[in-house]
């Protein structure tokens, strides 16, 4: 187990950790250095965020169905992740040694990752005052983090960070829906508020300053990230004044030549800009209806701290600018939600902008989901396509490196020895696994936004070129038909100028599927749910099954998911799993699926009750 730690590959560490044999006795009987190494191998940078990063684009209804591509939630991969820190430091304790700092604040950070906060002020209100341990800059900062994305990472609450009037009284009420739990607002209606994420976070700190800790770049970022919560932007912009001399109101007013530069901080300063500014820049102005500015402000800071503006930041602005941009419709408008909503020319302005010099940014399917949106709204065919087309052949260049880690992985576990050594998986057998696993996810989560898009593009009536609805249903969707046979729902309902059509096309797309070897997306869903475990027994159970061939995975996979289940409970992880994996597909759905839809049944299914009508020109 020494010797595992200072090798330092965290896979192997969690999986030796609950493993007895391998770790005997090093939870009771390790020094609190050689512990906390240990622990602080279990990096939730590495077993989580990827994933949450995926889960972003991930549609919640693929948690739950279909079942041989079933996915973990979130929310069970971080509760298992989580479990296992605190049984391995529940038995510390109860050997009668000592937690120290260090492994209280990467417990602090893995609570932060996962946005957790009543774990995270568990830890810091109750298990560090007990112990008389005096939390340091990056407890106060991971205890920050945790408030205010509590929740704001599971499938009930991601898409509902925008800072609306409406939504702000739904936030400050005390029997919030759930969907709204994750952090609480004042508001007019209730300034007295105690669930309100700004005010927890400001005492916070206060309590940091009182301590004399002086805070770093994560502590402002925080703390602006409080305000914006709720709308407080004046607040927003005086940090941005008095931290980094970046006055917003004077840069969207004045030429940059009249404006004093921002504060020059060395390399190595506490305070100096890095990505998480630049994210929470992006985050902050685009949630509170201001994407111009945001997009103002990254290309300012950039230029001036000479930072490199990653590509997650500008697709989480480029899918606020749509977001916002789709709140366009009369009822929008008369609820007040269209506030700050971006012109379709301003969208698109933004891309060409990411194109050119000096990003030089070649869009990916994530971008470009975002960019048909916006055309398909504007009803522009021939770009759409063009666009359409680029993202199938990311998807097939994706699916394509899909395949050949199917058949690597496939090679490396067809001897059990290539997989395990001494009760214990093997580097490159995990490297690999983790490979596959990201891959796959990341080819589920292109290939449906790639579905919904197409689907939706079915559902329109009319595009612009053609006055009549007949240009449309009558020439261009049958040739779409023919060339996305592949992804069409299995009833596909469209109105003609003479009537009604449905299509029942699931035999046409089996047989397209059949063509284009689609089949893959089923086979990589059984393994990547087979070796999708932090249980070290249910994946050596696993690599020895499947070591016989194909057919082995296909009937190991029927029988993990079957009425026998229970037997797979090899150790209390794998039960915490299985305990994970049956609430998920107990809870009632997040929204309830809208018609005609891939979640919707085919039963369950009626026309429109009158032909939509078009839209008029713009």
């Amino acid at each position: 187990m020494w010797e595992l730690v200072k090798e330092g590959h965290p896979d192997r560490i969690l999986l030796a950790l609950l493993n007895p044999t391998v770790a005997l006795d090093f939870v009771s009987t390790a020094t609190d250095d050689d512990f906390a190494d240990a622990i602080c191998a279990l990096d939730p940078d590495y077993f989580i965020t990827p994933f949450r990063d995926l889960h972003y684009h991930l549609n919640p209804s693929m948690e739950t169905q279909p079942t041989f591509r079933t996915i973990r939630s979130f929310e069970e991969r971080t509760n298992t992740f989580l479990k296992i820190l605190r049984k391995l430091i529940a038995d510390r304790e109860a050997a009668a040694r000592t937690i120290t700092l260090r492994v209280y604040c990467h417990l602090l950070k893995s609570s932060a990752v996962c946005g957790r906060a009543d774990l995270a002020k568990e830890i810091f209100y109750q298990s560090l005052p007990e112990d008389r341990l005096v939390p340091d800059r990056a407890c106060y900062n991971y205890l920050m983090e945790a408030l205010i994305w509590n929740n704001l990472y599971s499938g009930r609450e991601r898409h509902k960070l925008r800072v609306t009037a409406d939504r702000l009284e739904i936030r400050s009420r005390l029997d919030r829906h759930r969907n709204y739990a994750g952090h609480g607002v004042t508001t007019p209606s209730n300034p007295e508020n105690p669930d309100s994420i700004r005010l927890q976070v400001l005492k916070i700190f206060n309590d940091l300053v009182r301590q004399q800790i002086s805070g770093d770049e994560a502590t402002f970022c925080h703390l602006m990230v409080a305000m914006g919560r709720e709308g407080d932007m004046k607040g927003v912009k005086s940090v941005m004044k008095s931290v980094w001399n970046i006055d917003v109101d004077a840069l969207n007013n004045l030429d940059e030549k009249e404006l004093e530069p921002p504060m020059t901080y060395e390399k190595n300063s506490i305070l100096r800009p890095s990505e998480r500014l630049l994210f929470t820049i992006a985050h902050i102005f685009s949630s509170n209806n201001q994407v111009e500015t945001a997009s103002t402000l990254l290309e300012y800071i950039s230029r001036h701290y000479t930072i490199k503006v990653p590509n997650r930041v500008w697709n989480h602005l480029l899918g606020w600018a749509y977001s916002i941009f789709s709140q366009g419709r009369p009822w929008h408008r008369k609820r007040g939600i269209n506030i700050g909503r971006p012109s379709a020319a301003a969208v698109e302005s933004l891309f060409i902008v990411l194109q050119g010099e000096p990003y030089n940014i070649e869009l990916g399917i994530i971008p470009l989901h975002y960019r048909i949106r916006v055309r398909l709204a504007k009803r522009v065919l021939d770009v759409l396509l063009d666009d359409v087309r680029n993202c199938l052949k990311q998807l097939d260049e994706d699916r394509h490196a899909l395949d050949g880690i199917y058949d690597k992985m496939r090679l490396l576990m067809s001897e059990y020895s290539l997989t395990h050594q001494n009760d214990l998986a093997t580097e490159d057998f995990l490297n690999l696994r983790r490979e596959y696993i990201l891959t796959s996810l990341r080819v589920e989560a292109h290939l449906q936004l790639m579905i919904k898009d197409l689907r939706n593009i079915f559902k329109e009536t009319y595009f612009a070129g053609g006055r009549k609805i007949g240009n449309w249903a009558w020439q261009r969707l049958p040739n779409l038909i023919l060339e996305w046979s592949e992804f069409l729902p299995s009833l596909l309902p469209y109105y003609t100028p003479t009537g009604h059509v449905v299509l029942s096309t699931r035999e046409h797309r089996l047989q397209a599927i059949r063509e284009k070897n689609g089949f893959q997306t089923r086979r990589a869903g059984h393994l990547r749910n087979i070796l999708d475990t932090f249980s070290p027994f249910k994946l050596m159970k696993a690599s020895w099954e499947c070591s016989s061939g194909e057919r082995a995975i296909s009937k190991y996979f029927k029988d993990m998911w079957g009425p026998n289940r229970e037997d797979f409970s090899t150790d209390w992880v794998a039960d915490e799993e299985m305990k994970g994996r049956t609430w998920r597909q107990a809870e009632p759905a997040y929204r309830s699926p809208l018609r005609p839809a891939p979640e919707w049944p085919e039963s369950g299914w009626t026309p429109w009750p009158n032909p939509p009508h078009p839209r008029p020109r713009t």
